[in-house]
Formats: structure tokens, sequence, C-alpha cells
């Protein structure tokens, strides 16, 4: 995280679900350790993890105000000392990284939380507000950190539990050659299907906002087969799948499905739109379990973000990043995996993908790797990326080899044959 990733953290005002604030102390103040440690193990076990900011006025009656943490309180939350300190307390052990980020000469530690890594992460010992065998988990009824209250957030611990013990036997599976994997085109009994899907498509695009198709952006539609018009039995079942869906690996929701949007609701469909800073997308999502998207290119809103420095702002239509292309591509394949295992998922889901307003941008790279020797531009407006079939043990197993594959096509658009290599090592962290 970078000072400006942080201002923008604390322009919210409030505490999230995947953010918890704690005011500044030192790791060896038993009582603060126990709250900190009591975060962290709640953001273990939710899905995608979380963030616990060190250093905030964590008062419910104010908005997030930044106080930093003294000298002396830094020196006790150094990387390896607070990773030991708070890994004596998780039962399995909890990935954390450890950052510090100065903003206005006010420094904050940011304690980067993954989600367990095989069954849920449960208290080793007694501490300070700390029970030896305690499920800590993110409420459901507001932001905060607590023992396992009620049925509906132990199910949700128990589910992801479930699904990574799947996703790890089907990967083992395909590994040892028991079940082929299958990314295959689109087949052609498939098409009267795409038809209905089509239809569902176009009426999103009819009315999508003319302000994200103005610039840069992608076009996304990922659905079950075979169409089922009411596959999703009940409308307002639409909005859970969807936020038990989204995907949080770079600190902003795909799709964005946030608590203060406002989701509107229509025949057979619930939608969002968005306008905030650089996220400028419309999504919709239908009781036949279709998802369409109109998603705008990041480096082309900067001059919307008050938290960079107008000097650091990527030209609109000017460039692409490839850490952000990967990024989102990644995103797209996870959720598309997650909704296959939802209600309004199937065994075979469909993915097609389109990126608009190509034409005379070049691709950038992170600032951490070397630029390329020339530049990369597109020659050509659009690119349709083949609609694919694949099969849902596909995508639980493994999302990210088809986002790398999407990824590795978009570039080779621009005269850059990426290896399989470089792509994976630019896919978010909570992915490798």
């Amino acid at each position: 995280m970078n000072p400006d990733e942080l201002a923008e953290l604390l322009a919210t005002g409030w505490e999230r679900f995947d953010v918890e604030f704690k005011s500044p102390g030192a790791r060896t103040d038993k009582a603060y350790l126990g709250k900190v440690t009591r975060a962290v193990l709640a953001m273990s076990n939710r899905r995608d993890g979380g963030m616990v900011v060190l250093g905030v006025d964590e008062r419910r009656s104010q908005k997030a105000t930044l106080l930093g943490l003294t000298s002396v309180q830094l020196g006790t939350w150094k990387s390896d000392d607070a990773r030991d300190a708070l890994a004596s307390y998780a039962e399995p052990s909890v990935e954390v990284d450890v950052h510090q980020v100065t903003l206005d000469d006010k420094t904050a530690v940011i304690l980067q939380v993954r989600e367990f890594a095989d069954v849920p992460v449960l208290c080793r010992k007694d501490g300070v507000g700390l029970r030896e065998g305690a499920l800590y988990v993110r409420s459901r009824r507001k932001p905060e950190s607590v023992e396992v209250p009620r049925q509906a957030e132990m199910r949700e611990v128990i589910e992801l539990a479930m699904e990574k013990r799947l996703r790890s036997f089907l990967g083992t599976a395909a590994a040892a050659g028991l079940r082929p994997l299958s990314v295959q085109p689109i087949a052609a009994q498939a098409t009267s299907d795409e038809t209905h899907y089509q239809q569902q498509t176009d009426s999103l695009l009819k009315e999508a906002s003319e302000k994200a198709k103005s610039r840069g952006y992608w076009q996304v539609c990922i659905h079950p087969l075979p169409f089922l018009s009411r596959r999703v039995k009940e409308l307002l079942d639409l909005v859970g799948i969807m936020r038990a869906t989204a995907v949080e690996y770079r600190g902003w929701p795909y799709p964005s499905v946030l608590a203060r949007n406002d989701v509107q609701l229509g025949k057979d469909w619930v939608e969002a739109q968005v306008d905030e800073r650089i996220h400028v997308e419309q999504w919709r999502y239908y009781q036949s379990g279709h998802f369409a998207q109109v998603l705008g290119f990041w480096e082309d809103w900067f001059e919307q973000d008050d938290f960079t420095r107008p000097e650091d702002h990527p030209r609109p239509k000017a460039t692409l990043g490839v850490d952000y292309t990967v990024g989102t591509l990644t995103e797209i394949f996870e959720f598309a995996s997650r909704l296959a295992l939802s209600a309004g998922g199937a065994d075979t889901m469909v993915v097609r993908l389109g990126v608009y307003r190509l034409r005379g941008r070049c691709l950038t790279l992170p600032s951490t790797r070397i630029p390329f020797s020339a530049p990369r531009v597109a020659a050509i407006d659009s690119y349709q990326y083949d609609a694919v079939l694949i099969d849902r043990d596909v995508l639980l197993a493994d999302p990210r080899t088809p986002a790398v594959a999407a990824a590795r096509e978009l570039f080779q658009r621009f005269g850059w044959n990426a290896s399989v290599e470089t792509l994976r090592g630019l896919q978010p962290p909570h992915m490798q």
C-alpha cells in the first residue's frame, strides 16, 4: 500500500467489512495486541481476507482520522516481530504482510491478512480479549470482529473451507489425469441458448451509461448452460449472490458491490451503476444466471481521482497497463468460478469478453519492471476474445490459467508475445 491508497481508504470515512481500524498502540501492550489479534484472526476467516490499519482514530462517532504511531510504537511492529506475535495466537498460522505507510508526516502500520489456506483459523491460546479455541469472524450485521455469533457466519466459513477442499481435489485429480480439464470454443448446440443471452446483453448495452463507453472499456458476459429464464427462483436472491461472489483482490471489489451502491431491481434482474473515482462501470445480473457488464479502463479515469497527484495521472485513451489487465482478467475468471458454484451456476459456464477503444494505446509495464525496448501499440480498435465453454471443475481447480490465456491473446494484438510465467507473476498475490 502506498500513501495515495491509504488516503483513499481513510476518505471512505468508516470501517468496511474488509477493513478494520485500530488506534495507535504498541505490540508489547497485551490488551492492544489482543484487539489487533482478534481482528487479524477474523480477517483470515473471511473470503479474500482483509486489512487491519493501526494508527487511526477508531471511535465510532468520528470519521476515520489518521493519528499515526510514535517511533517507539512503530519499533514494536517490525515485520518479523509482528508476524511471530500474531502467529502465536493462530492455529493454523495466518499469512500477514506488514507495511508501514507515511501520510502527512504520520505513519500507520498496515496488516494485510490473507484468507486461510485450507481450514479456518482458530485462536490457539487465551489472551486479553481472546479465548482458546474461539473462531473469530467479521460480523454480517456491522463491520466488527467477533466470536462467531450465529449460524449464518458459521455457514459462510464452512462453505469457504469446503470450496477450498473441492478446488484442491479437482486440481489434484486433473494433475493425475483422472479428469481432463476442458476449455473449448463454444459449441454449435449452444447457439439457441446464446441467442437468449445475447438479447439480455443487448438490453444492457442499449441502456448502459454512455460515459462508461466513451473511453476504453471491457464488455464481460458470464453465464451458465443451458439457458433457463428462472434459474434463480427469487429476484432478491440475486443481490445475495453478487455480494457473496464478488472478488476483492485489489482493494476494490469486482464487480463493484458496495454497501453504499444503490442496486436497482428490474423485471428479472438486478443492476448497479458505479461512477466513483477511477471506477466507472455498470453491471446487470439476471435470474437466468447471466452476468453482463460494461467496465471502464481504470487508466482512463484518473482525472476523477483526488488521491493521486495530477502529474502522475496517465493520459486518457493513451495507455493500457499490463498489470491492470492481468489483474482484471484474473478477477473475471475467479468471479466466474464463484458464480459457477452459486444458485445461478451450472456444470458448464460460458465466458465472453470484449475490449474496446484500443487503437493507438501503448502497453505499459509496472514501474518495478524493465520497460519495453520499443513501444507496443494497438492498431485495432477492439478485440473480442472467443467465447469459451468451461467446465465448472476447470474454474474451481484453476481459474488463473484461462485468465493468463486471455491476457496473452490480447497482448499479442499489441505485438507482445508474453510468456505464461511472466503473466502469472503479475496476477494478484492472493492467486499465487
